[in-house]
């Protein structure tokens, strides 16, 4: 009964830091890496609309025909 008990426990353990190693990777990808911005305006219409939810890289050069998002 003892070994079950310890067992579990072992289980949930494991289970608790893979979710932290998860969480704070995510995290850390999201504030240096990944950028996740709202657009604002009609300038890009029709390809963006106004609202629309979209994900920016960070770390990469824009080449030609990249959009670009500039926080103002």
């Amino acid at each position: 009964m003892k070994n079950n008990s310890h067992s579990t426990l072992k289980t949930v353990l494991e289970f608790l830091v893979l979710f932290a190693v998860i969480f704070f990777a995510s995290q850390l990808l999201m504030r240096y890496v990944l950028s996740k911005d709202v657009v604002q305006g009609t300038s890009m219409q029709p390809t963006l609309e106004n609202g629309d939810r979209l994900y920016s890289i960070r770390v990469k050069k824009p080449k030609r025909n990249d959009i670009v998002v500039i926080n103002a």
